[in-house]
């Protein structure tokens, strides 16, 4: 079972914290049977974390407040934002499903998790 956190921009390693026992516990008593596994997409957690101060900081801006800073952070990131979107996500879904030597995976997502999940399973229908 793959778990994938929210955000965008959550990590799931940090987010699902599989190295807590009693976080392992309560996921094996809703997930029972599946093998676990969390990381962290790239630009979230561990891998690469992107920082947009200002973003990260504002909890509940307007529309135009968040897209000013989302602009902001655009300005930041460069042109290596074209790959941070969901469906480099995905692929990196895929990727590590083959890492893993898997044939099928099952996905648990939370939040812009859920929709990033959809994204995995229509472009990767077989996996």
């Amino acid at each position: 079972m793959f778990l994938i956190a929210g955000g965008p921009g959550q990590g799931s390693a940090g987010a699902f914290n599989l190295g807590s026992q009693s976080n392992v516990e309560g996921l094996r008593y809703m997930l029972p049977g599946y093998t676990l596994v969390a990381f962290d997409n790239r630009g979230t957690g561990k891998s690469g974390l992107l920082n947009c101060p200002a973003l990260q900081a504002t909890y509940f801006p307007t529309a135009e407040q968040g897209a000013a800073l989302a602009g902001d952070c655009a300005g930041i990131i460069g042109p290596r934002r074209e790959f941070y979107a969901t469906r480099d996500h995905a692929e990196d879904i895929e990727a590590v499903r083959v890492a893993l030597g898997l044939d099928r995976i099952a996905l648990h997502g939370v939040s812009y998790g859920t929709k990033l999940s959809l994204a995995y399973a229509l472009a990767h229908t077989s996996a």
